[in-house]
């Protein structure tokens, strides 16, 4: 019995402060938007970063720069 207390008081002391208001939000993220949403979106914000990172080096829509073959 003692050990259910202890295991209860931990979680109480978990949920207060900046911890109990992120789990508290991501609960209620969790209910309203499927595990898969949330996969997609991360899956995109990551593409986000390499698709930028390649436009880098283009001019217009599908255009490379010169400056991509080592030309200037």
């Amino acid at each position: 019995m003692k050990t259910t207390d202890n295991s209860l008081n931990n979680q109480a002391s978990s949920e207060q402060g900046l911890r109990g208001l992120w789990n508290g939000t991501w609960r209620g993220v969790q209910r309203v938007v499927s595990g898969n949403v949330l996969l997609l979106v991360a899956r995109v914000g990551i593409a986000a970063v390499f698709f930028l990172s390649g436009r880098t080096k283009v001019t217009g829509f599908m255009t490379l720069k010169p400056s991509t073959y080592g030309a200037v």
